[in-house]
Parts: structure tokens; sequence; C-alpha cells
């Protein structure tokens, strides 16, 4: 039976990683669980929904005194890693689960660990590239802000759709009301790609760090994500992503271009959103060379602000459109907290989108309310 005792940090590490791939709301106990196999030179965890599937091997920081596996619910785990204690953690299974650290001591259920499902199947051969977890996890985050959540359309409007070509990676989102590409490079060349589930992306960025140097293989129904001994297996969604670049080529806007500090474009918005509801959730851009007027009026009342640019390219003849107040605001707030010192904003005329820019890497297409009314 199983008996071991692991570092207090590496065991908690494990249980990080690997438990926000445990299934939220089930009526199967083993769904519920991390499973922990013990062998004398590698202990790993393991969790899966059926569907996402996240384990992590660890070399050093346990000893065991006889191998074995076990499943401990999750939430068991999480509440006694936050009580607190140091040094050690003691397992032994017999006939209940025997967890001691320091003092304290608790007992729960055994499960029957042939009733966890196995994730490695269908996850075989593919095509595969090597990325830095920093640029990965960066780009699904930029384009992964578009991301709808609906599904049974004509084109994906829910997840991430990756794709590589040679050293090029691009993730591409899109809610059908806006689409966004975030571009960057890859360590190791590779021609594939696929749409990740908005939970795949989530347990990319819970499960790998900005340091770990990923490993993605792609498959046609599947994803693999490997650094350092931990690997996360997921399905991919069976839609098919909008000819985004077609759309982008479309709507080459001709006019004017501002350039801001996000943060102080998040500013000025949040100044006019004060009258900005759910039946009027526009904002009039009132675009004037390095001016900016910006206005919005609801049933409990108007409001009006006005704001001088950094820069300034382009058309500058008064140009007013109206856009949407929170997909800007979440574009500014993103950019911001990823670094971005400036961002820009591309518009025409009244009737056609505006492009949101953060550097050469990441641009997101808005279409203007006039636009969204005639959808």
């Amino acid at each position: 039976m199983l008996d071991i005792e692991i570092d207090r940090d590496t065991f908690a590490n494990l249980v990080k990683v690997t438990s926000g791939a445990v299934a939220k709301n089930t009526t199967k106990p083993a769904l519920r669980c991390v499973k922990i196999s013990a062998h004398r030179d590698e202990l790993r965890a393991s969790a899966t929904d059926c569907e996402i599937g996240v384990s992590a091997v660890v070399a050093s920081g346990f000893a065991v005194k006889s191998p074995g596996v076990c499943l401990i619910p999750a939430a068991t785990l999480a509440d006694i890693l936050r009580v607190g204690g140091d040094g050690s953690i003691r397992i032994r299974v017999d006939k209940q689960i025997e967890l001691k650290t320091g003092k304290a001591s608790y007992k729960v259920p055994v499960e029957d660990v042939d009733t966890f499902p196995d994730s490695q199947a269908d996850y075989e051969g593919g095509e595969r590239f090597g990325i830095e977890g920093r640029v990965f996890k960066s780009i699904l985050r930029q384009a992964g802000h578009a991301a709808g959540d609906d599904s049974g359309r004509k084109y994906a409007s829910s997840g991430v759709l990756v794709e590589v070509i040679e050293n090029t990676i691009n993730a591409v989102a899109t809610d059908t009301l806006r689409l966004s590409v975030a571009s960057g490079r890859t360590t190791t060349p590779a021609n594939c790609s696929g749409i990740l589930a908005a939970k795949t992306v989530s347990q990319i960025q819970a499960a790998f760090s900005d340091e770990d140097i990923l490993t993605v293989t792609i498959r046609k129904n599947t994803v693999t994500v490997f650094s350092g001994g931990v690997t996360l297996n997921s399905p991919l969604l069976t839609d098919k992503m909008m000819p985004w670049q077609k759309i982008f080529d479309k709507n080459k806007l001709a006019g004017g271009e501002i350039t801001d500090d996000p943060r102080s474009l998040l500013g000025v918005l949040r100044r006019v959103t004060v009258t900005v509801d759910d039946e009027s959730p526009a904002v009039v851009w009132g675009f004037t060379e390095k001016n900016l007027a910006l206005s919005a009026s609801c049933k409990s009342g108007e409001s009006e602000t006005e704001h001088t640019v950094a820069a300034h390219a382009g058309n500058t003849d008064t140009v007013e459109v109206r856009l949407p107040a929170d997909q800007l605001s979440e574009f500014f707030s993103l950019a911001a907290s990823e670094g971005f010192n400036a961002v820009s904003i591309v518009y025409q005329d009244a009737n056609s989108p505006i492009y949101l820019k953060a550097g050469e890497q990441w641009k997101t297409l808005v279409m203007c309310m006039k636009q969204r009314d005639e959808k």
C-alpha cells in the first residue's frame, strides 16, 4: 500500500499545477480527485475532467517507503495546504488515506483508482514545435480577449486558433463582432493549426510558467503541451475559424491613427463611461488631429471629456465613431498589463470598423456600433 513522504512545497506545486483540471461539477468521485502515483524514482500527480488531462512528475523532494497509487479529493488537498505548516507531508494508504503534516493528521476515504480515466488515449503522433512559455501564454491572452462563448455558428466564435507557419505563430480569436490576432516566433519550425477551447487556454496559463520552454504537439483532434515534467492533453475544437487574413486584408483602413499610453486612454474612457449602461453601451469617439473628444449618454444622463493624445498621423478631419465601451476598455487594460507603453487606434469614418494595435504583433478589428446595429 502507498506510503510516501514528500516536501511540502514540492507537493503544493504538484497540486497547484494539476488541480485546475479537476472536474468542477460531476457525480463521479474520481473526477474530483488528484491521482497520486509513487514509484521508487518518480512521483506523479494527475487530474482530469474527462476532456483536459494534466499530469506533473518530479524525481526528487520525496521518499517512497512503499510504492502505490491513490486518489485524494482536490478540495481536501487544497484545504490542508492552505492551513499552513512546514516540513513534509506523509501520505499513507491502508483502510483509509491518512495525511500527516506537522502535528496535524487527516483521514479521507479510499476511492477506487480504476475509476480514474486514462487521459493518454489518442495523443500519439502529430506536428510538434517549440516555443517560449512567455511568448505562447502572451499571444493566447492577447488574442483570447476577443473570443466569444458561443458555438454552433458557421465559424468558431469561441476558443483561440493557433496557426504555425514555419517559425511564425499566430493566435486568432473572434466573437464575430471583433477579430484579434497576436503573433510571435517559435523556437522550432512547424506547419500546423488547431483551435484551443477556452478552458484549455486557461489551463495552459495555470500549468506553465513564462520561464518554461514548451513543446506543443498538434494533431487532427487533440493537442499536447509539455515542459519540465508537466504534460497537458486536451481535445481541439472541431469548428472552423473564419478566414481571418482575408478579413484583415479587406479592411485596410485609409484614415487617421492616434497613438497614446493605454493607461491614459483607459482613464479617459472610464471618465466618460459613467453614463454608459446595457441599453446604451456606446461611447462616441471624436477624432480631430491630436485631440480626442469622448461623449456618452443614457437614460441617467450624459457625459463628455477631452484628451490630447501623444501622436497623430493621417487624416486631420473630424471623424466621429460610435464604439463599444467595454471592448475598448478591455483592450486598453490588457495592453497595459502586458507591458505596452503605447497603443494605436486606426480609424476611417463613422461607418467603418477600427483597429486597435499594440506593437507590430497584436491587432484587434472592432466593428463600430452602426455595423453592429445592421448585422
